[in-house]
């Protein structure tokens, strides 16, 4: 099984931008979906992570801008994996709580709540 580790980085943008051209009060919806799907792949990433292989795993490595020689790689290894894991886990619950008391300036919130999972 492939784990695109594009989707898990990017998908959380891609939803905060949904949520801006959203109504109001359904940004914070968009927040959690966006949060919720990362989840979904690293716990995937979790089950399915090979321990005793050595080196990156779910490698993405393609060229960029062959010209210049930009490549862009994604990989995970063993100390990443709890971290993606951790990481996926603490926004999707954050995007709970913001569901759950959405803030004053929902649609800002959201975008930047993207933003930052993204980053």
């Amino acid at each position: 099984m492939t784990v695109h580790l594009s989707i898990l980085v990017f998908w959380p943008l891609v939803l905060a931008l949904f949520g801006s051209l959203a109504p109001r009060a359904a940004a914070p919806v968009f927040a959690l979906v966006g949060a919720l799907v990362p989840l979904g792949y690293a716990v995937l990433l979790v089950v399915d992570f090979e321990a005793g292989a050595g080196g990156l795993q779910y490698l993405t490595d393609d060229a960029w801008i062959s010209d210049l020689g930009i490549r862009y790689t994604l990989g995970v290894n063993g100390l990443n994996l709890w971290l993606v894991l951790l990481t996926a886990l603490l926004f999707a619950a954050s995007a709970l709580w913001v569901v759950i008391r959405p803030p004053v300036r929902r649609k800002l919130f959201t975008v930047h709540f993207g933003i930052a999972e993204t980053a």
